[in-house]
């Protein structure tokens, strides 16, 4: 006989930890649960691996994914597991639990003059969702991915195995690279519970601008050689605006002598530019397209985007060939504009992502094909290894 998942979840968690999903949830007709602490979670998933029911993990809500579902499943939510373990200063170090949300952790550590290196895609986004989604950001060109970033990791698998992988000091490479292994696997070999991140210095200075351009391929030529004159530039980005104008942002960090010598080099190439405050490196947007290539492809993909008939204002980071796009519609793309994207995007080896449409991930698979075939044989393997019953975003995740 079938266990109800709510029923289950509330002879672990109480009942009062059991709660309606929100309608803005893809799967708004599951219950949602909220474990107190890790040790609740590792029962919850144990419980719901031996009785089949599924589980689809919800962390700040700003990447959900959808799918057809049974009804035999549950919403985990990381909300109440947000605590900060550990804080080694002198070793610039952090740990602490998945459902912490990034910009809580960086008002903590700034007084400290310390960063984690991470910048956060929506104001909810959580330690854990942006591991889980591998989300790079600005920090990527002056400080690497974000799976350079995680030192150490807890997880529970879908078998309710709780392991761990790292470890809390920088200098730890003992083992298989479990932390690489679960950055960008989103929730489909195990849950996050607690993860250390390696600790960065706030900049003693920081000089952000925006330049204007006469288009958008203007702009790409003044990145380039602002890139050649300032290869150490913390950020580059091109962007389109949505009534066609173009602009080139630029932010230069690090110790104020470099950074003055920096801005002069960057004044004899540009034309003066609007200086703003830091904080709009961290401004956090409603993304309706994400599209990730080589570098070098940048301004051909941009380019492909900028043709879509709606207004869409276009964010390109040149040196990481990551690519946003945001519009006022909330409209899902359409079956033509997908196509446009696909042929426009053919040969780039592009990845595409639509954050706005939960259940665009499912159809994206045939048209950018996501996932290559070739690449399903390993994936199939590690799942049947880390999640055997299934249970770990069913539906999701075409290779499962």
């Amino acid at each position: 006989m079938s266990v109800d998942p709510a029923t289950l979840a509330a002879s672990i968690l109480g009942a009062s930890a059991v709660r309606t999903a929100p309608r803005s949830h893809p799967h708004h007709e599951l219950p949602l649960v909220a474990p107190a602490s890790r040790e609740e979670c590792v029962e919850l998933v144990r419980a719901a691996a031996s009785a089949r029911i599924g589980i689809h993990v919800l962390g700040g809500g700003s990447a959900l994914r959808g799918a057809p579902t049974s009804g035999h499943a549950l919403i985990l939510c990381t909300e109440r597991l947000d605590r900060v373990l550990a804080h080694e200063r002198d070793d610039l170090t952090f740990t602490a639990e998945a459902g912490l949300r990034v910009l809580r952790a960086q008002a903590g550590l700034r007084p400290h003059g310390q960063r984690l290196a991470l910048a956060p895609r929506a104001e909810g986004s959580t330690l854990g969702g942006t591991v889980a989604r591998a989300a790079d950001g600005w920090t990527r060109k002056s400080t690497g991915f974000v799976r350079d970033q995680v030192l150490g990791i807890e997880v529970v698998t879908g078998a309710g195995k709780r392991i761990t992988g790292g470890g809390r000091v920088v200098k730890n490479v003992s083992g298989f690279d479990l932390c690489r292994l679960f950055t960008g696997a989103r929730a489909s070999l195990g849950i996050l519970l607690s993860l250390t991140f390696r600790l960065r210095s706030v900049p003693e200075t920081r000089r952000v601008t925006r330049h204007a351009a006469a288009d958008l391929a203007h702009a790409f030529s003044a990145a380039r050689s602002i890139d050649q004159r300032i290869p150490d530039a913390e950020v580059l980005r091109v962007t389109r605006h949505e009534d066609g104008r173009a602009s080139l942002l630029l932010s230069l960090a690090g110790a104020r002598a470099r950074v003055d010598a920096a801005i002069r080099s960057a004044d004899d190439a540009l034309p003066r530019g609007e200086v703003l405050a830091p904080e709009a490196l961290e401004g956090t947007h409603h993304c309706v397209l994400r599209v990730d290539v080589q570098p070098a492809h940048t301004e051909r993909a941009s380019h492909v985007l900028a043709g879509l008939t709606r207004a869409l204002r276009i964010d390109a980071d040149i040196a990481t060939g990551t690519i946003e796009a945001f519009s006022v519609e909330v409209q899902p793309f359409t079956e033509d504009e997908r196509a446009l994207l696909a042929r426009g995007l053919s040969g780039l080896e592009a990845l595409v992502d639509f954050p706005g449409d939960a259940r665009a991930h499912l159809r994206r698979e045939a048209a950018f094909g996501a996932t290559p075939a070739e690449h399903y044989p390993v994936l199939q393997r590690l799942w049947r290894h880390f999640d055997p019953a299934g249970i770990l975003e069913p539906g999701v995740h075409p290779w499962k």
